[in-house]
């Protein structure tokens, strides 16, 4: 049965190339990447919902907590040393991918002197946080309004 034993040795053995041992490396850095690169974009999205969140609310009242929450959490990380938990991630994603992760922050790399120039960075900081806020101002308006309309009748007497 000498036939049989190397039709088992046909089968035992991989079809296939063998991997070469660098790929299963690229296939890491180039996962990494990727990662930070998603981070980066739900970063950015995050910064929009932040100014513009609260204007979300306009459709359902709900909305308007997580935005209070973010513009909060804004502030916090943006007035004291704490450093943001995205930036972080995205900056070890960076260095697992191989490439060396900028200094500093998140906006002052990607927004500084790219959206605006440097020296109006607290401007368009608290132009950010305005608009935040005029956002709860008009859908708590808009609230206020709705409530006193359905409370009464058109006789402006309450129902």
């Amino acid at each position: 049965m000498a036939g049989s034993a190397s039709l088992v040795d046909i089968e035992a053995t991989p079809h296939s190339t063998p991997e070469a041992p660098w790929a299963g490396r690229i296939v890491r850095l180039v996962v990494a990447l990727v990662a930070a690169v998603v981070v980066a974009i739900l970063h950015m999205g995050f910064l929009v919902y932040m100014v513009f969140g609260g204007f979300l609310a306009l459709r359902r009242l709900a909305w308007i907590w997580p935005s209070i929450v973010s513009t909060l959490y804004s502030v916090y990380v943006t007035v004291t040393d704490f450093k943001c938990p995205a930036t972080a991630l995205e900056k070890w994603l960076l260095e697992r991918s191989g490439r060396t992760p900028y200094e500093g922050s998140f906006t002052a790399h990607y927004l500084r002197d790219v959206l605006y120039p440097a020296q109006y960075e607290t401007a368009i900081w608290l132009c950010g946080m305005g608009t935040a806020v005029l956002s709860y101002t008009v859908v708590l308006a808009r609230q206020r309004r709705s409530v006193v309309l359905w409370t009464t009748d058109p006789k402006g007497q309450w129902s």
